[in-house]
């Protein structure tokens, strides 16, 4: 009988340790392009940073900025929003399981088009279109990203 609860207890930490190992293998993310755009009249620091978020979800530490909503799938893609708007911007003509394509963000925030800091961070924190007061689909998450990083964000997407 103890030989038995040997093999269980050895069988069981040999399961949750492969399920630890497949949990962290997923929760890695990928890194930054090599064909990142650089815009070398900014701040190196905020651009690396707004480049980060953009493209992994995550700022220059690595601390990840939260998200609410939006596809289940989207943080093991990277959750940053090259991952529905593209490496450049204008948005993939399809994404998996989305039934919208996602549009053209450095048109939407461009500073001709009016967009204040201020309606940029109700649109990704809430979702909230400044101009008509609509909301977005649940498709487009909503991220609690702090003021210092939707700036640096706002400044890469602008450059790209």
């Amino acid at each position: 009988m103890e030989k038995r609860r040997l093999i269980i207890y050895t069988f069981t930490m040999l399961f949750i340790l492969m399920s630890l190992i497949v949990f962290v293998a997923h929760k890695r993310r990928r890194t930054m392009d090599v064909s990142t755009p650089y815009i070398s009249d900014r701040n190196a620091s905020d651009l690396s940073n707004g480049a980060a978020i953009y493209n992994t979800g995550e700022d220059i530490n690595g601390k990840m900025i939260p998200i609410g909503g939006g596809p289940s799938w989207i943080i093991h893609d990277g959750g940053g929003c090259s991952v529905c708007h593209g490496e450049n911007g204008k948005g993939k003509k399809e994404v998996r399981d989305l039934k919208i394509s996602p549009p053209n963000i450095k048109k939407i925030i461009d500073k001709g088009n009016g967009l204040s800091d201020e309606d940029f961070e109700k649109l990704l924190k809430w979702g909230v279109v400044a101009s008509d007061g609509r909301t977005l689909s649940w498709q487009m998450p909503r991220f609690a990203i702090p003021s210092n990083d939707l700036r640096d964000l706002r400044k890469y997407i602008e450059g790209l």
